[in-house]
Order: structure tokens, then C-alpha cells, then sequence
């Protein structure tokens, strides 16, 4: 991968490959500073002077600050004393996190080499290449503070050169082309940041051999020293040899840069974005090309990343605060719905620690509040949360209370409990369905707050697509401008409304515990006020005292759950579900119900005719039959009632027959074939089973008695004359001459 630039004369690239070496294990990261007095000197070092005639002034170094503190050694071998036969520089850095002395150097801010000899001094500043070069330069040049830094040619930027400021400065090269280009890098970035401009640098006779620094001997008749040091002259900047710094230096930043963000970062490729570690956010590869844009150039920061092996990529990610938070792997089989491979899991753990403590006021509040047989599953699904983290609960609780009665409060509890990063307590019911909605990412418990469905365009498909977030253990999303994704759901959900007729439920409805707080809200502010309990309420849930400790405490390890298995069935039911349940029925369905119960029109024989009403109600219907009469009838004019809603109703409310079908073929007199429910199995008196004579129902009867039966009972009177007419065919037909039916 390359970056080029125009330096205005030609194009120059950089290759970053070289730059992007492969780490099968990443470095340890280490805080290096200042050690202890006591620990001034590393043992390695320590031990060597003890036992060997090492000198300070050419095998090893000390590095001290400004003030004169130790902070760091550099031990250096020449080649004839390492088993390569190559020169060995080893730094020795003390780490504060692990209290002991590592090989390793400072990663920036490095001191200069004898910085301690500016404090207090005006003397010029001669800067060499190398601790050896600047010990013979200090014993050379007595007029001169002699400093070097750390590292060499390629590690000036890791160094701070501010104690240089405002003094004279005078670098001194190794005789090669990495030397001059290296004191052209200090001179530049003395400059540049403001250090001091007053920079001389000396002129090396070209005689000289290669490599050749201050601290080697000078073989060359009438060269000195001191004549040396009289070559030299102003800097003057050579804008080739900047342009090509500036160019070393965005490598640099680069090969930083992607250091850093492959730590941070893990590429998602299902989102096709990057994860921030540190921000627990998505971060897209526009974004990131345009906040590297100024190093990186038309490369692109993205691409760079994607093409290092040191980046973490996964196929996708989830929230389960059960597992590892970060990078884990799937086995088959081991969560359903979730297919095997690397995920990403952006769980969050809690801060809060488990801490024994007096929550009773709290709890009795909260028990008096919903009402104590509700309380109960309410504490058990909130210790569920606790207790098993992570585990998908396949229903919610949703509470109804009079506006403004403090409800909130339980979802701070919660909150509290699990941590305030984990918990979202003001969803809308569009930001949790919308389109492009993603507030699910990082959360383990989602409140959905002042729910009100019923004024949406059908408030039966806006439940239903509620539903998918309650129970799915997966779900689709679709990020603004991104594919379509699945990711798995391990969130689970209050509801909060000030309506009870927030849903739309019906009687098999099973993922909704409904409460339905009935204290009013005056009472609730009385109860709130006593004592001063809101203010003790509220102060138990400050993250920074002892309360969340306490209530996690009470949901971990005092609220029992007697059966785990009610979190993977159906909800409880209470009396609240089943009057919201009859609440989300039309008014046609709950008039129709009504009348059942009642045994009235139509469920009863009934004649106006000023009205043109009539049925002769059979305990047989025909479904479009019945629709067409009922909305002709007076009685339900102008109510909605569509032909699915009167099928709903008689699913509902038949009885199967005995095969266990909902509907049955009958045949009429004149041969057509009709599918009937059986809303009422009348008893129509004894009939032969058999060799016997024994009592019999509608559902006995054959299709063709059935159809009989239907169509005697749909004349347009029901006189005498017609009661005998059915008495006489069942006599002839069926049964012996018994009356047919006791309305």
C-alpha cells in the first residue's frame, strides 16, 4: 500500500507495508516513569558494574530529567562482546503498574541524554548522535553542554527537546547520509515547534571515514576537534531534504495511527463498519478515511486497516451480558438462532458491586405500589436479569398508572441495578420500530415509555411488530445506508403507558404480565411525600452512594425464583390482561359476545317486523350468512366490522366438533354444500345409536340432518305451523315423535 504526494517536482510514495509488521502477539503495554529512588537503578545494570569493569561513559547510560531524577538506563554492547557480532543498545525503563524494571523504552516524551547539565546553565548546546558521541563531546568541548537523545536516527520524534529553549544550539552529524538527515530532523523540529531558532551546525571533512562521530579518533593531518567545531555555520533549511522529513514523518503518524486503531478498533463485517473500543460506538469507514485524511491521503485510513493483519475482525456483534465482553467465539449450537463464528459482544459490565444493605423501605413502596401478588413477578424478572445475565425473558411487563405517578422511578431502579449504560428508560415506541432504528445496540433492558398505540393507523400491527422485540431471539435492522443485518436479541423490555388501552391484545395474547397500577395520583404523591421518602428514594439511586449496591444486592441474592421456566413460557395472567384484551375487540365483536352470553338476537329466535329483523337462531352459523345479516341489522349500524373480525368471532367462540375442526360441512334440502360452526349444541331429544335409543346433540347429527335442521330454522316465522313442520320431518326422518328442541 503506498501514499504518494506532489512535492511539486516530482511524485514521491511511501510504501506502508513496510511499516505494518506482523505481530502474532501484541507488545504489553507498560507506564513508564520516573522509579523510586530506591529503585534508581535496574538490576540487569546493577549487577554487570558489580561483577565486571563496564564504565559508565561507554556500556551504559543514565538518563536523567531536567531536575535531575533518573529515568531510564541505556546498556550498550559493542560487536565483539554479543554473540552476533552486531552493536546491542538495550533501554531499561521502570513500570509504575508492575513496580519492576522492563527492556523496553519510553514510547514518547524521552528526556535527552545529560539533560540534567541545562538546569541553571547558559552555556551553547551541542547536540551529537549517541550517549558515546556526547561523553566525548563533554570532555572536548568544556564551553558546551554536550546532549543526545535516545534511540538514534529513527527516534527523534519520541523525544521532547523543550529544555532547549531560546539557547544557542550547535549539531554536531556522524559522518553519513542517515547523519545529516537526522540533525536536519532535530534542526526542523526545533523550528517548528518553537523551540529556539539560533542553530549552527559543523562541516565534516569529507576525508573522513564513514560513520564517523566526535568519539572516534581523527586520522587526518591538521583536522582537529576544535577545528571542526570552527566549520560551523547558520542552518540553513535545504527544502529537498524537509520535504522528504515531512514525508518520513506522516509515515510515522501513519504507522502510529493504524498502531492505535487496530488496538482500539474491531471491523464488523456484517455493519461493514468499525467498533471503538474506547466509545463503544460504530464507526463507519467514511468517517474514518475523512479523520486521516490529512495523512493518509486517496489510500484512505479505512483501507490501510482493513489490508493490516493486527486488526480484529468479526462476522458480527451482539449485546449478552453473560459472555466476555469484546471478542468471543459461537459453537454450534451453543445460543439458538445464532449461527457459529466470531462476534463481537459490546456488553458493558456494570460498576456496581453487590452490597448488603437495608432496601425494605423501598421494596414495601414498590409493593404497595403495584400491588403485592404483582410485586412479586415484577422482582423475580428484574432478579432474572441479575441472576442469569443475558438470558432472553420471552415476555414484558407493562404498567399502566395515572400520569405523572412516578412510575420512572422503577426504571431508574432497574437502571441502577444493571448499570446506566446498559439501560435505555426513555425508548418511544418509533425509535424502537423505526426503519433505520438501532437503539438496541449495547443495551441489555430497554423501557418503552408513555406507549400509546391506539391512536396509530392500526394498532393491531403496530403490537405485533412490538412483539417481534419481546420474543425474537433475533432481528433484522437496517442501519441508515447499510444492508440488512441480523443480529441476535438478548434485550429485554418494560412498558410504561398512562392509557389502558395501550395495546392491541387478544385472548391468546401471552407475552404481556399487564398491571394496572389504581392508585391515583394524588394518593401516590401522598405516599411519595411521607416522611420525606422521595428524596431517600432518589438519593438510593446515586451512583456514587451505596444504594445501587444495595438494591443489586437484594435482586442477586435475597428475591427467589421458585420456577426459572415462567421466563421462557407465557406470562402470568392477571385481570388486567384479560380487561385489556376485551378492551382491544371492536365494538361489533364485544356487542356480538355480549349477546351470546345473553342468548339475544341474534343468538335467539327473534321476529320485528317493523324492523325487518328476524332469526331463527338454529345454534348453527354460516359464516357469511351471519356477516351479511348483521350488518344489515339496526342494531350494529355504523359499527366496523369487517367479514375478518366476524370470522375472528366465530373461531373464537364455537365449539369444535368432535373430529376437532372448527367448521363442518352440512347439506341443505336442496343439495348445497355449506361449512357451519356450532355456536350452541342443542340437545334434540333421543335418537337410535346403535340398537339403542339414547339422547343426542347437534354434534351427532349427520351433514344432511345437519343441513335439515339449518334450513328449517331460517323461515321467515316461527309459528306453530312451522314447529310442527320440524317435529313432523324428524318424526319421519330421524326421531320418534318427541318434541324436537326445548328453547
Amino acid at each position: 500500500m503506498y501514499y504518494y504526494e506532489d512535492t511539486g517536482q516530482n511524485i514521491v510514495s511511501y510504501n506502508f507495508d513496510e511499516h505494518m509488521e506482523v505481530k502474532e502477539v501484541k507488545q504489553p503495554k507498560y507506564s513508564f516513569e520516573v522509579p523510586p529512588k530506591k529503585e534508581y537503578m535496574p538490576p540487569a545494570i546493577y549487577n554487570i558494574c558489580q561483577y565486571s569493569d563496564i564504565k559508565s561513559d561507554r556500556d551504559y547510560f543514565q538518563y536523567k530529567n531536567y531536575d535531575g531524577e533518573t529515568c531510564f538506563w541505556i546498556r550498550r554492547e559493542e560487536p565483539w562482546n554479543t554473540d552476533n557480532n552486531k552493536k546491542k543498545i538495550t533501554p531499561w525503563s521502570y513500570d509504575l503498574d508492575t513496580s519492576t524494571w522492563k527492556a523496553r523504552a519510553w514510547t514518547e516524551n524521552r528526556v535527552l541524554f545529560q539533560e540534567h547539565l541545562l538546569k541553571g546553565n547558559t552555556k551553547p548546546v551541542l547536540i551529537c548522535e549517541g550517549e558515546k558521541s556526547a561523553v566525548a563531546a563533554t570532555k572536548e568541548f568544556t564551553d558546551y553542554v554536550c546532549v543526545a537523545w535516545q534511540g538514534g536516527s529513527n527516534a527523534i520524534s519520541y523525544s521532547n527537546f523543550d529544555k532547549l529553549k531560546d539557547k544557542v544550539v550547535v549539531l554536531w552529524p556522524d559522518h553519513d547520509q542517515e547523519g545529516s538527515k537526522a540533525m536536519h530532523e532535530v534542526a526542523k523540529k526545533l523550528i517548528e515547534e518553537g523551540i529556539t531558532t539560533n542553530i549552527e551546525i559543523v562541516q565534516l571533512p569529507k576525508e573522513l571515514p564513514k560513520a564517523w562521530d566526535v568519539a572516534d579518533p581523527i586520522e587526518l593531518a591538521g583536522v582537529t576537534p576544535e577545528g571542526i567545531l570552527n566549520t560551523k555555520t547558520e542552518y540553513v533549511p535545504d527544502d529537498k531534504v524537509w520535504k522528504k522529513l515531512d514525508l518520513k514523518q506522516k509515515e510515522k503518524t501513519v504507522k502510529k495511527d493504524i498502531k492505535t486503531l487496530t488496538d482500539n478498533y474491531v471491523y464488523v463485517r456484517d455493519m461493514g463498519d468499525f467498533f471503538e473500543k474506547n466509545t463503544y460506538k460504530f464507526v463507519d469507514k467514511t468517517r474514518v478515511n475523512d479523520w486521516y485524511a490529512h495523512s493518509t491521503g486517496k489510500e484512505g485510513m479505512a483501507s490501510l486497516l482493513l489490508k493490516s493483519d493486527e486488526l480484529i475482525k468479526v462476522h458480527s456483534y451482539m449485546t449478552h451480558a453473560g459472555l466476555a465482553p469484546g471478542v468471543v467465539t459461537i459453537k454450534p449450537g451453543q445460543i439458538i438462532g445464532i449461527e457459529p463464528g466470531k462476534y463481537l459482544n459490546n456488553y458493558r459490565p456494570s460498576n456496581v458491586v453487590a452490597a448488603a444493605g437495608d432496601v425494605t423501605e423501598i421494596i414495601d413502596y414498590y409493593r404497595w405500589f403495584i400491588g403485592p401478588e404483582e410485586w412479586k413477578i415484577v422482582e423475580q424478572f428484574i432478579a432474572y436479569c441479575v441472576q442469569k445475565p443475558g438470558a432472553k425473558i420471552k415476555w414484558t411487563c407493562s404498567f399502566t398508572t395515572p400520569e405523572g405517578a412516578g412510575k420512572g422511578i422503577l426504571g431508574q431502579i432497574v437502571a441502577a441495578v444493571l448499570g446506566q449504560h446498559n439501560v435505555r428508560t426513555q425508548v418511544s415506541f418509533v425509535q424502537l420500530t423505526g426503519k433505520h432504528a438501532t437503539i438496541l445496540e449495547g443495551k441489555q433492558f430497554i423501557i418503552i415509555n408513555e406507549l400509546d398505540l391506539s391512536s396509530t393507523k392500526s394498532i393491531k400491527s403496530a403490537t405485533n411488530s412490538l412483539k417481534t422485540f419481546i420474543t425474537d431471539p433475533t432481528l433484522i435492522i437496517e442501519p441508515k445506508n447499510k444492508p440488512q443485518q441480523e443480529i441476535p436479541n438478548f434485550c429485554n423490555f418494560f412498558i410504561y403507558s398512562n392509557e389502558d388501552d395501550c395495546l392491541w391484545l387478544r385472548k391468546d395474547s401471552r407475552r404481556y404480565f399487564v398491571i394496572n397500577v389504581e392508585h391515583t395520583q394524588q394518593t401516590i404523591n401522598a405516599r411519595l411525600a411521607e416522611g420525606g421518602f422521595k428524596k431517600r428514594l432518589l438519593e438510593a439511586l446515586d451512583a456514587s452512594g451505596p444504594g445501587p449496591g444495595a438494591l443489586k444486592h437484594y435482586f442477586e441474592k435475597i428475591v427467589k425464583i421458585p420456577d426459572e421456566n415462567i421466563f421462557h413460557n407465557e406470562a402470568p395472567r392477571t385481570k388486567a390482561l384479560e380487561e385489556l384484551i376485551d378492551r382491544s375487540k371492536s365494538d361489533a365483536i364485544r356487542m356480538l359476545e355480549q349477546s351470546l352470553v345473553d342468548e339475544t338476537w341474534p343468538f335467539a329466535n327473534h321476529t320485528d317486523t317493523q324492523k325487518d329483523q328476524f332469526w331463527g337462531y338454529s345454534g348453527l352459523v354460516i359464516r357469511d350468512e351471519f356477516f351479511n345479516r348483521i350488518r344489515q341489522s339496526d342494531q350494529f349500524k355504523g359499527t366496523y366490522f369487517p367479514l375478518k373480525d366476524c370470522e375472528k368471532f366465530l373461531k373464537d367462540n364455537c365449539i369444535p366438533w368432535p373430529n376437532g375442526e372448527k367448521t363442518k360441512q352440512i347439506i341443505l334440502m336442496d343439495g348445497a354444500r355449506r361449512r357451519a360452526y356450532l355456536l350452541k349444541d342443542y340437545p334434540i331429544g333421543d335418537r337410535n345409536v346403535g340398537d339403542e335409543i339414547g339422547p343426542a346433540k347437534l354434534s351427532q347429527m349427520t351433514e344432511g340432518e345437519l343441513g335439515a335442521h339449518y334450513i328449517h330454522f331460517q323461515h321467515n316465522d316461527l309459528h306453530s305451523a312451522q314447529v310442527h313442520s320440524i317435529e313432523e320431518y324428524y318424526k319421519e326422518n330421524v326421531l320418534p315423535p318427541k318434541p324436537l328442541i326445548n328453547l
